[in-house]
């Protein structure tokens, strides 16, 4: 896979805000008629704010797809050190979890989840006994400290922030398939429906900073 395939994203899919020209004020308690306004508000003076540190990002790159059909990028969340989908069976019913948010699920992911569904119940039926599936991609490596700062700042004004690498490992059960480490991990900020590029960098990662520390 090309090096540089998140600064290709980067270039094609993250732009600046343009100028968001300022609406009327609206007092906090509105009537009913005045909430589709009211939002519209909101949005405009969030947009116009993170427009002074941040670019928008689209993030429909995440529907992207490997060779084998598998996600071209792992979405982290700060207390996630593995991005993954499972999908347990049983008898009466089927359930799915991921440490990634329902709607990037919905939006990005659906298709994912049918593989590893799939994969779970011709288990179960094989079996004949309750079983769960996995698919899975861990994150291995170091947010140099510059970045960190940024997503200090960041945190407390968007609902969700996010590390996006390319994933270069990913794990079904027992099957695992590895390629090299990937450079260059997106940090990426959400707030309701709008995402924003917090940070492109390079990744640290152990064999990098133990050359560099003790050799």
């Amino acid at each position: 896979m090309n090096t540089n395939v998140l600064e290709t994203i980067v270039r094609d899919y993250a732009k600046p805000i343009a100028t968001v020209s300022p609406l009327l004020e609206v007092p906090e308690k509105v009537f009913s008629f005045e909430e589709d306004y009211r939002d519209q508000v909101k949005s405009r003076k969030m947009l116009h704010e993170f427009g002074k540190d941040y670019k928008l990002i689209d993030l429909s790159f995440l529907k992207m797809r490997n060779k084998d059909g598998m996600p071209k990028f792992a979405v982290f969340g700060l207390t996630n050190k593995t991005c993954y989908f499972k999908v347990e069976c049983t008898k009466n019913d089927v359930k799915f979890s991921s440490n990634i948010r329902e709607d990037f699920i919905e939006k990005y992911f659906a298709d994912i989840f049918e593989r590893v569904g799939k994969q779970a119940i011709a288990k179960m039926h094989s079996y004949l006994s309750d079983i769960s599936v996995t698919l899975l991609s861990k994150f291995d490596g170091l947010v140099p400290e510059p970045v960190r700062a940024k997503i200090n700042i960041a945190r407390p004004k968007m609902d969700s922030i996010y590390l996006i690498k390319e994933a270069t490992n990913w794990s079904l059960e027992q099957q695992e398939t590895k390629l090299p480490p990937a450079p260059d991990p997106l940090i990426v900020g959400v707030e309701g429906e709008f995402a924003f590029l917090i940070e492109r960098f390079d990744l640290t990662t152990l064999e990098n900073y133990v050359s560099k520390e003790f050799v």
